[in-house]
């Protein structure tokens, strides 16, 4: 989108992702509530106003891989004064992921009982497999629209 590549901080990717998707939901009708806690399960709120649904929303910032795959890590990290510690969702804490990729410039909306099928990780798939597999395959553009 913007011509040229920008080497990030994580954090600074962590703030880009969060920004795209406000701006994607928002052009999707939503109303975006941000809490004021950083020591939430959840970035934001996403309100439809239509349905009177409130959705928490964790947001992720993931690049496409070699591989032609948008790598969803279902892990949290975080730093201590002790060292760097990862823990896995809690999938009971948030209704979706929302994951911005870059090179595509497309947020993934990944519901929250479809994730917890998976251990570490759910790979979306930026085109189909060249073999013509099709099972156990998530194509990436059957994200694109919100679950509601």
């Amino acid at each position: 989108m913007w011509g040229f590549k920008l080497k990030h901080h994580t954090k600074e990717k962590g703030d880009i992702g969060v920004t795209v998707i406000i701006a994607d939901l928002s052009k999707k009708g939503f109303k975006i509530l941000t809490p004021l806690s950083e020591h939430l399960p959840f970035d934001i709120v996403a309100y439809n106003v239509e349905k009177d649904k409130f959705y928490k929303i964790q947001c992720k910032y993931s690049s496409k891989t070699e591989a032609g795959v948008v790598n969803v890590k279902l892990i949290s990290s975080y730093s201590t004064k002790n060292g760097c510690s990862s823990t896995r969702y809690k999938f009971n804490s948030f209704d979706v992921i929302a994951v911005y990729c870059p090179e595509t410039d497309c947020v993934y909306y990944l519901n929250s009982d479809f994730t917890d099928k998976y251990k570490n990780s759910i790979k979306l798939r930026l085109e189909p497999a060249r073999n013509g597999q099709s099972s156990d395959v998530n194509l990436a553009i059957d994200f694109i629209k919100f679950p509601e």
